[in-house]
């Protein structure tokens, strides 16, 4: 018998009922939570109106901000007609005709015009999020 299978043998013996030739990797647990300028790089840049509240803003802005959510991976919520959504973006398309926001809500992807509503915010979780948390 060669060594390679007296090898396996052996490793069939201490492995149990179950034998596999891949090897478990165990990791440990990082129960660091990550500073949010780790998580969140320029928060101090932006202005801090678009955190605070819903506002209206001007179309170059409105793709900025969008652009900054996609970037952190955060939510925006957009108010139309007091209606509130809550949108995970993903990507901004611009075209002759205008641009349109692409992202999930509620799981499903969505499509929206720029001018499909009149406020928006951010919203970054751990930063301003505790409407976020009651209305999920």
């Amino acid at each position: 018998m060669s060594g390679d299978q007296d090898s396996d043998r052996e490793n069939k013996k201490n492995k149990g009922m179950f034998y596999t030739r891949d090897h478990i990797q165990l990791y440990e647990i990082d129960t660091a939570w990550p500073d949010h300028r780790e998580l969140y790089p320029d928060l101090e840049e932006i202005p801090s109106g678009w955190l605070k509240d819903c506002r209206e803003y001007h179309a170059a802005t409105r793709k900025d901000m969008i652009r900054k959510a996609i970037e952190w991976k955060s939510f925006i919520k957009l108010r139309e007609e007091g209606r509130e959504r809550l949108i995970v973006p993903k990507a901004l398309y611009e075209e002759r005709t205008g641009w349109s926001l692409i992202g999930f809500e509620n799981h499903k992807e969505v499509t929206l015009a720029g001018d499909a509503w009149e406020q928006m915010q951010i919203v970054l979780p751990g930063i301003n999020d505790e409407e976020k948390e009651e209305s999920l």
